[in-house]
């Protein structure tokens, strides 16, 4: 297998990140990671390769380093942090953070800057601090689970999915700066006891009453934080989640559908095969007998 992220990769930490890479079979400059890292710094070497790294859970005070000089934030789930080809990355968390990280090899990028009339330098201004897209999670996302279903809907797609983020990123590179407000990092620590919530009950059915009082917030105010943080709907995170653990119990066992669908959190076997038809283009079956797992 090819090392996991591009260029150089060391850690300071107990323990060393958990990693999956994958490339889209029949494209080229493509990679897609998953990763699991405990809390620490990480630092990445200078690499040629665009790389945006999306937070898929975690939440904490963090310092980051992504080209343009160091900086504090709070990051958390949905959160998107992008660097350019060339340039060495530092990352400080304060607990465990798991990542997709989709690399873009310059072959593939720079043709697509220079049909559009850029440069990489014009990318500089998302240097400086995390992103919140919900066009371009959903295009690092498409580009995880064509990752996993082994390129199935061909290189055209992926493709077309990178020439769309290049797009995304030169839009966002000239929004005015404080065009979004930043969120109180209080309210994403109480989001985050929501969140430890949900992990917990997973299984269990889980009311949105529930999930407003356990942040101390009411119905209105809940649902706009917690999309705040986390880029989704209370009803969106759950569901995704409710279907990452459906795929660890398939890829890891080989209990009955039924039983992983309840283990899931699901009401039913039917339920968490249409779900994970929606989200990842595979039934449970091939989910389960994926060679590539």
């Amino acid at each position: 297998m090819a090392a996991p992220i591009p260029g150089e990769f060391e850690y300071d930490t107990e323990r060393a990140p958990v990693l999956t890479s994958k490339r889209i079979h029949g494209s080229t400059g493509i990679e897609v990671v998953e990763a699991l890292c405990p809390a620490g710094e990480y630092r990445h070497g200078a690499a040629a390769a665009f790389v945006l790294r999306l937070v898929r859970r975690g939440h904490s005070p963090a310092r980051l380093e992504l080209g343009a000089g160091v900086f504090d934030a709070y990051t958390r789930s949905g959160d998107l942090l992008f660097n350019p080809a060339g340039t060495a990355t530092r990352f400080a968390i304060e607990s465990q953070r798991q990542m997709l990280i989709v690399s873009l090899s310059e072959a593939l990028v720079l043709p697509l800057l220079n049909e559009q009339g850029a440069n990489p330098g014009d990318l500089g201004p998302l240097l400086q601090s995390p992103l919140r897209s919900g066009l371009l999670t959903s295009l690092c996302l498409a580009l995880g689970e064509e990752a996993d279903n082994g390129g199935l809907r061909g290189a055209t797609f992926a493709e077309a999915t990178v020439t769309a983020a290049v797009a995304e990123l030169l839009f966002l590179a000239k929004q005015p700066v404080g065009t979004a407000a930043p969120t109180a990092p209080v309210a994403h620590r109480t989001i985050a006891r929501c969140l430890e919530l949900i992990e917990a009950r997973l299984a269990e059915p889980l009311l949105l009453s529930e999930l407003a009082q356990s942040a101390g917030m009411g119905r209105s105010a809940f649902l706009g934080a917690f999309r705040a943080a986390t880029g989704q709907s209370p009803h969106q995170y759950i569901l995704r989640r409710r279907a990452e653990r459906a795929v660890a119990l398939l890829r890891s066992g080989d209990l009955p559908l039924a039983e992983v669908a309840l283990l899931a959190g699901f009401a039913h076997q039917a339920h968490m095969t249409n779900v994970l038809s929606r989200l990842y283009g595979l039934t449970p079956a091939r989910i389960r007998n994926r060679e590539d797992r």
